[in-house]
C-alpha cells in the first residue's frame, strides 16, 4: 500500500469524522519510521490535529524509550528504539495475530 492510500485511511480525531484507523500516536509513530526527519507541523498538517496533540504524541514515545529524538540545527530527528519495540506488549500481540494468521494461511489449503 502507498503513503498516499495509508493517510488517507486516517481521519481527525473529531467526533463527526469517521474512526480512525491508529490513534494520533500510533499516526506519529508510523511517521517517525517513515521519514525520521519529518517535522512535528508537518505531520499537524496530514493529520489535521492540532501541533499540541502531536507534541504530546512525541512526547510519550519519547518518554516511553520507543523514540529518540535528537536535535539538528532547529528540527529534531527521530530514532526508533526497536528493542524496546519488540518488548512492548501491543507490538508483540501483532505480531503474534500477523503469524498466525499466516501459519493458518499456508497449513489450510
Amino acid at each position: 500500500m502507498d503513503m498516499d492510500k495509508m493517510l488517507s485511511m486516517w481521519d481527525t480525531d473529531e467526533p463527526q469524522a469517521k474512526p480512525a484507523l491508529l490513534s494520533t500516536t500510533g499516526r506519529v509513530f508510523f511517521m517517525m519510521v517513515v521519514n525520521p526527519k519529518i517535522t512535528q507541523i508537518t505531520m499537524s498538517i496530514l493529520f489535521n490535529v492540532s501541533e499540541a496533540a502531536i507534541e504530546k504524541a512525541v512526547a510519550n514515545l519519547v518518554n516511553a524509550g520507543i523514540v529518540e529524538s535528537v536535535k539538528n540545527g532547529r528540527k529534531n530527528e527521530y530514532s526508533i528504539n526497536w528493542e524496546i519495540i519488540e518488548l512492548h506488549n501491543d507490538f508483540k500481540m501483532m505480531k503474534e495475530i500477523f503469524q498466525n494468521d499466516v501459519q493458518k494461511r499456508f497449513t489450510n489449503p
